[in-house]
């Protein structure tokens, strides 16, 4: 269940080069998986992950959609911090695209705890 306000991210999926949200645990978990997608204009990035003193930094490419998964061992009822910290992010407008000002990372399609 999440505590609090997710810091750096959009409702139309959009993630900056911060992430970062307040969980509490609703089940013990063993892996948190982020899915997600690159599209060309964003550039290929390394993305690290941090929940609590868990961490591990994937590189992921500007082809399409990736998925990564850090293996964890949270038990239910824990609270716990989730941050996704992108080294690359731009905006549209930077990329010549669109308009939008954001300075984005990628496009999360799902954040999965297991």
């Amino acid at each position: 269940m999440q505590q609090g306000t997710v810091k750096g991210f959009w409702a139309d999926g959009w993630v900056s080069s911060n992430l970062s949200a307040n969980i509490k645990l609703e089940k013990s978990i063993s892996s948190i998986q982020i899915f997600g997608y690159v599209p060309e204009f964003c550039l290929t990035n390394q993305v690290s992950i941090h929940a609590n003193s868990f961490t591990d930094t994937f590189d992921v490419s500007n082809t399409g959609g990736f998925q990564i998964s850090l293996p964890v061992s949270f038990e239910q009822g824990e609270e716990i911090t989730i941050s996704i910290k992108s080294q690359e992010s731009i905006s549209g407008k930077a990329a010549g695209i669109n308009e939008d000002t954001r300075e984005v990372a990628f496009l999360l399609i799902q954040l999965r705890l297991d």
